[in-house]
This record gives structure tokens, sequence and C-alpha cells, in this order.
């Protein structure tokens, strides 16, 4: 985290730490703590749970500027968190005089002018959604009145208040009611059903339906029809009882044909492409026997004219049937066994193994020499790549055989391993 964040140009640099303030060597820690305090990081740390040292993490966020968090209830988590982040953050919200900028006047803002907008004290930071329209915004740029639409509901956003302490010049203003009313308004009204353009087709018989839909006071009187095949056909469109507008014609060509959709005022209201296909598999409109019969034979398979003709399918009596057995409740019931054994074993001494101290006898000091020489060897390497000038692999070296010199219970070799790693962060 220290070398991650040393790097940034930012003001404000924080490490959040979870730790139970027992580390198994604070003495080395005290060196990075002073890196971090040097280079102004600021380390907030959180302990969780009973058994914590409070002071430690106390010296670590004291140190640094940071705070100090202690629960006992894991579920105290995100309350914690939410706590720093608002500490860290501050408020979300800029108080500040400013004449917010018109962006869009063709909505809520109608017959509004830039010029007129009042100054307001303060707004709520906020970042415009995906596919929203921005209304007024803030000499920054940031939403100050916006509005979208998520399938057939709108929402707007309005950021400063509506009490006195923001907006206290738009009390006065004539247009903030005509803004509300508009805004209202917009939102209230019901979404317009688009018209829908749908084609039944009967071999070379065509019915074209269109549906002006239930916003749509249309009274419809004629459809043109044109294709590359003939010139263009004006067809009356009749009105059917259940709200349909509908026209018949005869299309023995297969194509794209074009349809424009006239008012009683000759204006062209909806226009739809409709594709005909006189294809001879969709002029037969019963089921072809005879080619699924021909296609069984072929293959050796069965032909069933209906489902009541399917016979019932039933294992010969000579034949067996694989059947599959859950098992794993027998070798659960075969692993406790094993469990109590094992217990039984261990407090009856039945091996001959009075402590542990046995199990060890002087596999401690052949293992401490094993992490020594694991120790000795990050240590030539380390050395190695410092004689290159590879300081990122010698540093990661270093690190390495201080953490076994720490595991050979050899304090001095370990403290040696991180002054050599300090180095390369004084030069």
């Amino acid at each position: 985290a220290f070398v991650s964040l040393k790097k940034q140009p930012f003001t404000h640099r924080n490490v959040l730490m979870f730790s139970d303030g027992d580390p198994s060597d604070f003495d080395n820690c005290k060196y990075l703590l002073e890196h971090f305090r040097s280079e102004k990081i600021v380390v907030t740390t959180m302990a969780v749970g009973f058994y914590v040292n409070s002071e430690v993490l106390k010296t670590i966020s004291d140190g640094t500027g940071g705070e100090f968090y202690s629960s006992l209830e894991f579920s105290e988590l995100p309350n914690l968190f939410r706590e720093e982040f608002k500490r860290i953050s501050g408020p979300p919200y800029i108080e500040e005089t400013f004449q917010p900028l018109l962006a869009n006047n063709q909505t809520m803002a109608r017959g509004l002018t830039a010029s007129e907008v009042p100054s307001i004290s303060g707004h709520v930071v906020t970042h415009l959604k995906d596919k929203a329209t921005i209304i007024m915004s803030s000499q920054r740029g940031d939403p100050v009145m916006a509005y979208w639409r998520f399938g057939l509901g709108r929402g707007v956003a309005f950021t400063p208040d509506l009490l006195p302490k923001w907006t206290h010049n738009w009390a006065k203003w004539n247009g903030f009611g005509k803004l509300l009313r508009q805004t209202m308004k917009e939102l209230s009204e019901g979404t317009k059903q688009e018209m829908s353009v749908s084609l039944v087709q009967k071999g070379i018989d065509l019915t074209l339906k269109i549906e002006p839909g239930l916003s749509n006071k249309f009274n419809l009187k004629k459809a043109n029809i044109s294709s590359p095949f003939w010139k263009t056909k004006t067809l009356a469109l009749s009105h059917s009882s259940d709200g349909t507008f509908e026209t018949q014609f005869s299309a023995p060509i297969s194509g794209i044909y074009h349809a424009k959709i006239e008012d009683e005022n000759n204006q062209m209201v909806c226009e739809s492409p409709i594709s005909v296909n006189n294809s001879q598999e969709f002029s037969q409109e019963k089921t072809n026997l005879r080619v699924l019969r021909r296609i069984s034979e072929k293959t050796g398979g069965d032909f069933f004219e209906s489902i009541q003709s399917i016979p019932e399918i039933t294992i010969p009596p000579s034949q067996e049937t694989p059947v599959f057995i859950s098992f794993w409740q027998v070798l659960a019931i075969f692993g406790l066994l094993l469990y109590f054994v094992d217990i039984y074993l261990r407090k009856a001494n039945t091996f001959g193994i009075s402590n542990k101290s046995e199990l060890k006898g002087d596999g401690g000091s052949s293992s401490d020499e094993i992490y020594r020489q694991l120790a000795q060897k990050f240590s030539n390497m380390a050395e190695e790549h410092s004689l290159k000038g590879e300081e990122g692999e010698a540093k990661r070296y270093y690190l390495r055989a201080k953490a076994f010199y720490i595991k050979a219970q050899a304090v001095k070799e370990a403290n040696q391993m991180w002054d050599r790693y300090k180095r390369f962060e004084k030069i």
C-alpha cells in the first residue's frame, strides 16, 4: 500500500487497515510507520472481534492522523465503512452562489430564457445518468435539473432544495411556478403508443391491418402500396369494430412491399415495409404425411401418424436395468467412525507419544538451520540484483530473507535485511 500510494499525486491518500493489533514484529513496523508519517499518508485502523490489541492500532492511527474504529460484531463493518467514507470525503454538497446554465428549454423549461434564471446558493453533487437529458447545470457542469426515461416511466432530479436555504431567490421568480407546472405535466402525461402495421397472408391474398394506438386519434382513409413489380396502388381503409383499420389486396410475386398510410387530410401518418412470401411450403395448410413416411422408411425409423398411435415403451424382462444408488451416506458414517477411533487412540496414547516435545525432538534446531539457509540464499540473490541495479527485485528478496530469518529466530540478521531494504527507500 505504501509503495502504491507514494507514487500517486493525490492530495489526500488514505489506507484502511484491518488487523487484530498483534503483529509478530511491531518494532520493525515502526520504521514503516515513520515512512507513512513522512509521506503524509493517513492510516485508519479497524479492529473487529474480542482478542485485539487496541493500543497498537491506536498508535498507528494516531501517528498518521487517521481514526481508530472498534466493534465486537462483524455485522457493524458496513456502518464503520460509511462513517469513515463520510469523514474522508466530506459533505456531498457544494454551497456557493452561482447562476444555473439553461441547457435545454424544449421540455420542462419551455418559454424560459437563460438570463432570467435566478442564482442559487448550493446544490447536491450528482453524476448524470446514462441517457439522461440535462436541463440546467452548474458552472462546474454538475446537474442542477435533469430528466430521463426508463421503460414507460419518467423521472426528474432537482439537486438544489425547494426550501429558503439554497433557492430563496427563486421564491420571487415568476418562472419558478411555470417550471414546476410544466414538470408535473410532463411527468403525469401518458406515453404515446406507437402505430403498428401487420400483415395476414392466405396464399396470394393479403390483409393489411393498422392499429393506430390508444393515444392516436387519426381517422385513417387510404393505404398506398408500392413495390418494384408494379406501380403504386391506392387502397381504401375500412374501420373495424375493434378500432383497427384494414384493407385487402393480392400479391402474386414474393418480395418486400412498402405501405404508406394517410389520414382524411391526405397526410402520411405512418409508413412500413411488409414482407410477402408465396413459397409453396407456406401454401399447404395440412401436414405432408407422405414425406414423413418416406423419411422414416429410408432411415429405418418408425412412423406414427398421431400421438395416440405411439405404443407404450417397456423394457424386456430379460434385460437388466442399471440402478444408481447414493453412496455418500455410507462414506459419511465410515468417516465418523474413523474420527472417534482417532480420538480414542490419541487419548489412550496408543503410540507412546506423551507430549508435543517428543514429536519435535531435535527437529527444532534442524528446521532453524533450514530457515537460515533459505534466508542466506535470498540475501545473496538480493545482493546480486542490487549490483545489477535492479532495485525492485533486490527489495523483494531482502524482504523474503528477513521473513526466513525471523522464522529461524535470528532477530539480528532480520534487522540487517530490513536496514538493507530501507536503504533503497532513502535513495
